[in-house]
Formats: C-alpha cells, sequence, structure tokens
C-alpha cells in the first residue's frame, strides 16, 4: 500500500507478497480490486496486532509503576 508523498511520487507504508501460488494474485488473470481489498485487510489486521501489543505495553508498564510506588511507600517492616 503506498502514500502520496509530501514533495512528489509516493512511499510504501504497507506491503505483502501476493504471488500466484499463496494469494489472491493470478497473473493470467488479475483481479486488481480484490488485491486492492486484500492488502487493505491486511493491513487492518497488522493495525490491530500493533494497537494489540501497544495495550498490553502499557499495561505492564502500568504494574510496574505501581508495584514500584507500593514498593517506596513500605516502611520496611516483616
Amino acid at each position: 500500500m503506498y502514500v502520496p508523498r509530501k514533495w512528489f511520487g509516493y512511499r510504501r507504508v504497507f506491503g505483502l507478497h501476493y504471488s500466484t501460488g499463496d494469494g489472491v494474485y493470478d497473473a493470467n488473470n488479475p483481479d486488481f480490486i480484490a488485491i486492492a481489498r486484500q492488502v487493505y485487510a491486511d493491513w487492518l489486521s497488522a493495525i490491530d496486532v500493533k494497537l494489540a501489543n501497544n495495550h498490553a505495553a502499557v499495561a505492564q508498564a502500568q504494574r510496574k509503576s505501581a508495584a514500584i510506588d507500593a514498593f517506596q511507600a513500605w516502611d520496611g517492616r516483616l
């Protein structure tokens, strides 16, 4: 998937190889609409995975911060 650059041309923001063997691309009968839909769906799923990983990292950082705060507030008694 490409987006326009600020000055000229396009830059790739997402890309997978869709070959004849394992995808929607057929060299003898290309369906560019199906290819575009598949690339867009794959891009959305990749974004969802990144968001899920980011949410997990934020939750882990919050738990670590809470543990540090609890340790700092601890008076040292056993």
